[in-house]
This record gives C-alpha cells, structure tokens and sequence, in this order.
C-alpha cells in the first residue's frame, strides 16, 4: 500500500513539470535545431547545478575524482543519447505521443537484466506485450508501419532504461547533485560539436527560443532533478517510478491545451493500454519487495 506523504507530492510535481517540457521541447523545433536546443538546455542546468554543488557540499578534497568522472560520462553519455533521440523525435510526432512512447522505458529496464542473466518474472512478459500492442495502436494507422518520429522515441527509451541502470550502479556512492551536474556537463560538451558544426546555431535562434530553453534548463533539468533527488531519500524506487510515469498523461494535457493536439480514439486506447502495462510491471515489483519485507520481520534475529 503506497501512503502518500511530502515527498510523494514532490515527486507528482517532477511528474508535472517533465509533462509540460515536452510541450516546451516541441515549440522549439519551430525555431531551433534539436542538437543546439539540448546544448543550450544542457549547459544552462549544468551551469545551475555546478555551482549548487560546489556551494552546499565543497566536493573537492573529499570526492573521489576518477569515480566522479567515470559516472559522470557513462550517465550522462546515456543522457545524450536519450535526449538526442527524443528531441529529433519530437520534430515528427507529438508532445503526447513523445511522453507516452517514452515511460515505455519502465518496462525495458528489465530486460537489460537479460544481459546479466537475471531472468525477469512471468507478470513481467504480460506487461510487455501490453506495452508492445499499445505503442502499434499509438503509433500506426493500421498497418506495421511505425511513424519515424515515434520510432525516434521508441530508441530513445532503450537508452533511458540503460540509463536507469547507470544511476542505480554510479550512483550509490557519489552525490546525487553531483553526479546530476556531471551528467548535464558531459551531455553538453557531447552536444556541442555537433550543434556548432553541423547545426550552426545563431544568437537570433536563442532569443527565439528562449522561453523553452528556460523552462527545459532550469526547471525541467535543473530543479525537477533536484526534487526527484530530495524525493527519493524516503520514497522507494518503485512507487517512485509508478509516480513519475505520470509524466505521459501531463504531457498529453499539456499538448492538449497549449498545442492543439488530440489523439484519436484508437491512440488514446493504446495509450491507456500503454499506461496499463507500465502500470502492471510497477505494480508487481512493488508487491514482490512489500512480500520480501513481510517475510523479513518472520525471520528471527
């Protein structure tokens, strides 16, 4: 049973606000390239995160600098990459359709756990076909076709789930705030050479696209990592998790009332088969760990 305390509500509010970035992120490919739009979001969150850091926690001397860029590149490499994906995405599919593609990422976790020979249950497999038939109703017409913005989203996911994997290895014994502000500086100076060479960016392009770079930097990047955080210091990964995949249905209101979008009603079914699926594979790893811990205070000590 999940009760519902401060720190559930923050999270509900990381949730809320990386739904509406998507609206943000869409508006920008109207007035800048993908690649320059994430290094300029990129470098703005790390330019915040940077000095927080240094400010409330005086790393050098005490951090252990090798392991701080080890994690730092590998997570923020995956951060790249999931970023890049998502943003080229988004300029030929919409803000929902982006979302909910997106928290399909939940699902995948586990099978990256294939790799290292940990076999996920049964309950699992009904989750990703669930997941499976709701991405071909959301993102075709009938046929097998999947639209090319939403294949985007799709490779996108894959690398979010690496990435999860990532933070859950790299970030156990380094600084949340840290580690974020790594991330952020390797996916900028990943991003750069290729908005400056190939993109060309110009300073008109910033000021046209600066409300959403504002809002994707600083309080999507910047403040809703900062929360999500300061949440997961008492709220447990799997309820976390089923809490942040509310982005998806943020993302679609949002999409709703500042883009005009709307989806069929053969999307929003795939979409709720979609949620349901990410809904399902959340809902038995939390009732296996609540089964653990009950099983833990019958062993005596």
């Amino acid at each position: 049973m999940m009760r519902f305390s401060r720190d559930h509500f923050l999270l509900l509010l990381v949730a809320a606000i990386w739904g509406s970035t998507f609206v943000a992120q869409r508006q920008a490919m109207t007035t800048m390239e993908p690649f320059s739009f994430n290094m300029a979001r990129f470098a703005l969150a790390a330019s915040f995160l940077l000095p927080m850091w240094w400010w409330y926690e005086r790393p050098w001397g005490r951090v252990p600098l090798r392991r701080w860029i080890r994690a730092s590149t590998i997570t923020g490499t995956l951060l790249f990459g999931g970023f890049a994906l998502q943003q080229i995405g988004l300029l030929e599919t919409t803000a929902s359709n982006a979302a909910f593609i997106t928290a399909s990422y939940i699902v995948f976790v586990p099978l990256f756990g294939l790799l290292q020979g940990i076999r996920p249950p049964k309950p699992f497999w009904y989750a990703l076909s669930a997941c499976i038939l709701g991405l071909y109703l959301l993102s075709t017409q009938g046929g097998l076709k999947i639209h090319r913005g939403d294949a985007f989203e799709l490779a996108g996911s894959f690398f979010w789930a690496a990435h999860v994997i990532a933070l859950s290895r790299y970030g156990r014994h380094l600084s949340p705030i840290g580690l974020t502000a790594g991330q952020f500086l390797v996916a900028t100076l990943l991003s750069a050479p290729v908005a400056l060479f190939w993109e060309r960016p110009t300073i008109e392009d910033v000021t046209a696209t600066l409300g959403p770079i504002l809002w994707a930097g600083i309080l999507s990047s910047a403040l809703a990592f900062t929360l999500q955080v300061v949440a997961l210091r008492t709220v447990r990964p799997t309820h976390a998790v089923l809490i942040l995949s509310l982005e998806s249905v943020f993302a679609a209101l949002a999409g709703a009332l500042w883009l005009g979008e709307t989806l069929s009603a053969r999307q929003w079914l795939g979409a709720a088969i979609l949620l349901m699926g990410i809904f399902l594979a959340q809902w038995h790893e939390t009732s296996r760990e609540e089964a653990l811990k009950r099983a833990e205070t019958r062993i005596p000590h």
